[in-house]
């Protein structure tokens, strides 16, 4: 055993590869019988879950061009200037991987 807890993003690291981790259970984890179902499985529990927003400049996006959704972002001329729209590195984490495969299906 190298770690007691692993804190990671990626589901499919730890559902691909059973064999790594210790099934949960009540002994395990106290309170493991108290997590809602739909937030574990006998390898994982979700901890906390990170919101994803938009943020803009007040002082340059004002009225009708505040973004009121992501598609806001693609189709309002006002954020096609390069460099407007800024977002991570898809290769800094396995979420921001998600999140950029969501966004190259829409």
């Amino acid at each position: 055993m190298v770690a007691d807890v692993v804190v990671i993003s990626n589901d499919p690291f730890i559902d691909e590869n059973p064999s790594w981790w210790v099934p949960l259970n009540e002994t395990v984890v106290p309170g493991y019988d108290k997590f809602p179902v739909a937030e574990k499985n006998l390898l994982w529990l979700t901890m906390n879950r990170i919101v994803i927003g938009i943020a803009w400049n007040t002082n340059l996006v004002k009225g009708d061009d505040v973004p009121k959704g992501y598609q806001d972002l693609v189709t309002n001329p006002a954020f096609a200037k390069k460099g407007s729209i800024v977002i991570a590195d898809p290769r800094s984490t396995p979420s921001v991987m998600s999140y950029y495969k969501v966004w190259s299906k829409i």
